[in-house]
């Protein structure tokens, strides 16, 4: 059978042996290379005594960009807390723009997480947890055959479903990519979700539930006018990714064709939801302002301690 290989493992951590643990760790590196960009002053440093264990790291980008975080592991009780604060900013890594000759159309990518959990084994703290996850992308250039390598195969599907001209072009251009997830209680809604493209203008909305794993999240394509896309284009503008983490799926309803490995068969309608949002915004003006301001004052996750460690 399929390996599952995202399920929460249920298994107990070894908190007792933890305790006994003492444990200290400094890195420093002036300077590490790969294909997607130089990290430089890169700091990780991980301590811990009688099971509560302080973790920290920095870097910054040569090319632009910087990230740090923190993340507590607190086993010195009967249950195990975590708190997760990571954020990235401005991260001029080239991992899906291929070949490049300006480094300016490279994407600066943006990652923050801060959440929060108890429990004695990973899936008891994905099933309390508490926080928000945000990814956003900046204007730059994709290169359509690379996402698929480095985001993996499902993602890879859902990018080739939302984007009809993925199969024939080699690159695309996009303005902006902005995702955030508000957990709840080891639910997590996705809000907002846009991505506007040259000549796409993509939404989406919907939940992952970490308690059962069942992914749930539908997105609307619509064309930009203006730069030779019609409407007719797009025979399927309505996409779902659902199934489980373990075993996800990409549908699409204009027709209630579902895509499992090039086979067709009939699904349910999806919700009007995602077709109201995107009917709300207009497609030919810059949305991307708007999706970032979101994410200008996000709630406070809800969690374990009222204050970060």
């Amino acid at each position: 059978g399929k390996a599952k290989e995202w399920d929460f493992a249920e298994d107990e951590l070894p908190v007792a042996q933890l305790r006994t643990l003492d444990l200290s760790v400094d890195l420093a590196a002036a300077e590490v290379r790969s294909d997607a960009g130089r990290a430089q002053n890169l700091v990780l440093a991980l301590n811990g005594k009688g099971g509560i264990y302080d973790g920290r790291t920095s870097f910054a980008v040569a090319e632009g960009g910087d990230a740090q975080g923190r993340f507590v592991f607190d086993a010195a009780g009967d249950t195990a807390k975590v708190d997760l604060d990571f954020a990235a900013t401005g991260l001029l890594l080239n991992l899906v723009s291929g070949e490049v000759e300006d480094p300016s159309e490279i994407p600066a990518v943006g990652f923050s997480a801060k959440v929060r959990s108890t429990g004695n084994s990973p899936r008891a703290l994905a099933s309390v947890a508490n926080g928000r996850v945000t990814f956003t992308q900046g204007p730059g250039r994709i290169d359509n055959a690379a996402l698929g390598l480095v985001s993996g195969d499902i993602f890879a599907q859902v990018f080739s479903a939302l984007n009809p001209f993925a199969k024939d072009d080699t690159h695309s251009n996009w303005d902006c990519t902005v995702v955030a997830v508000d957990v709840t209680d080891g639910v997590g809604e996705i809000v907002p979700m846009l991505s506007q493209g040259e000549r796409l203008l993509i939404t989406g909305h919907g939940k992952l539930d970490l308690k059962t794993e069942k992914i749930d999240v539908e997105f609307n394509t619509k064309p930009r006018s203006g730069v030779g896309v019609t409407a007719d284009m797009f025979v399927t503008p309505f996409v779902k990714l659902g199934g489980t983490l373990a075993d996800p799926g990409v549908s699409m309803n204009a027709k209630g064709t579902l895509l499992a490995g090039g086979a067709a068969a009939l699904t349910g309608g999806l919700s009007v939801l995602v077709q109201g949002i995107a009917d709300r915004a207009t497609a030919e003006a810059d949305q991307c302002a708007d999706a970032l301001a979101k994410l200008a004052t996000p709630a406070a996750p809800r969690g374990i301690n009222d204050q970060a460690p």
